[in-house]
């Protein structure tokens, strides 16, 4: 009698659970046909990246984040189950387009813009924008987004003192150390010069006309909010 109780109680238990999990459960998941697309129709993400005064920034990464979630049976929690990712360039109008091919249950859509950001320990990306479009795609086809970079004068920045390198000094020292902190022009009639610094890595190169003449070290220091080239 008493295993029968416990086998009882242990089916309602388990009634309980699954009438939890189902309430947890989208009810796009649970319902086909709540899928906004057919798999693997075409989904096109278009717009454009500019800087807050609505001038476009070209040659910015935008990538496409899509995840989707599984149910977690011990905290009948939504849990990130895979994000799947598509990248695309803006063009000289800040323009860029994306076109995803539909995958049934990713439920979340972010667009992100950023560049490559050079650093000591190599090649990073630096993210400048993101935006949430998931809502968006009850709409249909195309979903338009406007991405704005608040950090439109670094990425100028950035790209000027890149542009400027002129020496192999100045070009092998940028491929190794990355974009300085901050930078220390001076021009005269003797010459060029420059200090490019280091503040995490504690030292400054020093330049004569595109030439590195020497290498100050210092104790390394954090610099928070500086860009290349803002004091030039």
């Amino acid at each position: 009698m008493s295993r029968s109780r416990s086998r009882t109680t242990a089916e309602r238990r388990a009634a309980a659970l699954l009438a939890l999990a189902l309430a947890a459960a989208p009810a796009a998941a649970a319902l086909p046909w709540g899928e906004p697309f057919s798999a693997g129709e075409a989904v096109r993400f278009q717009g454009t990246v500019a800087d807050p005064q609505g001038r476009p920034l070209a040659d910015v990464d935008v990538t496409l984040e899509a995840s989707r979630t599984r149910l977690d049976l011990r905290s009948l929690a939504r849990v990130p189950a895979e994000t799947v990712s598509l990248a695309a360039r803006s063009n000289e109008r800040g323009e860029y387009a994306l076109d995803w091919a539909w995958q049934p249950g990713f439920r979340r859509f972010e667009l992100v813009a950023s560049i490559p950001v050079r650093g000591a320990g190599g090649e990073a990306r630096q993210e400048l924008a993101r935006i949430d479009v998931s809502a968006r795609l009850k709409q249909g086809s195309p979903v338009s987004a406007a991405l704005t970079v608040a950090e439109a004068e670094f990425v100028r920045a950035l790209r000027a003192f890149v542009a400027a390198l002129a020496s192999d000094d100045e070009r092998r020292v940028y491929d190794e150390a990355g974009r300085p902190d901050s930078v220390d022009r001076r021009d005269g009639p003797a010459g060029s010069s420059a200090a490019w610094w280091y503040f995490a890595l504690g030292r400054v190169y020093r330049f004569r006309d595109g030439r590195l003449a020497e290498v100050e070290r210092f104790d390394p220091v954090r610099r928070i909010g500086a860009a290349a080239g803002e004091r030039q």
